[in-house]
């Protein structure tokens, strides 16, 4: 019984992501006014890589903002460099999901204290 409940605990641990989900922004064709994005949001590179923002401005030729990491660094990036622009949005269809799924998983383990029949 104990093992199920490890079980449970990595499935959980394991699918939290899933309460998130990536939505695209267009990618604004010059002469636009500079456009801020205060959301987390993550640009995909030409190459890619990707770098994800604390806050992302969107120039008229590049994009700069503050990096999402543990040094809180500044990056510049060039348009042409740029495959798309994302923003990190809740997904409450997913978490419904994936509370539903705890709590069959906690009750059918026993950490509930209640045992199926």
């Amino acid at each position: 019984m104990r093992w199920l409940r490890r079980c449970v605990l990595a499935c959980v641990v394991a699918s939290l992501p899933a309460c998130i989900t990536w939505k695209e922004i267009p990618v604004p064709e010059p002469p636009a006014p500079p456009n801020v994005v205060t959301d987390v949001s993550r640009i995909r590179l030409q190459n890619g890589q990707s770098a994800e923002f604390l806050t992302l401005v969107v120039a008229t030729d590049s994009l700069f903002g503050i990096r999402n990491n543990i040094a809180r660094t500044r990056m510049t990036v060039s348009f042409d460099q740029v495959q798309r622009i994302e923003v990190r949005k809740k997904d409450p269809a997913r978490t419904l999901g994936l509370l539903g799924l705890v709590a069959l998983g906690a009750y059918y383990s026993g950490i509930t204290g209640f045992k199926p029949q």
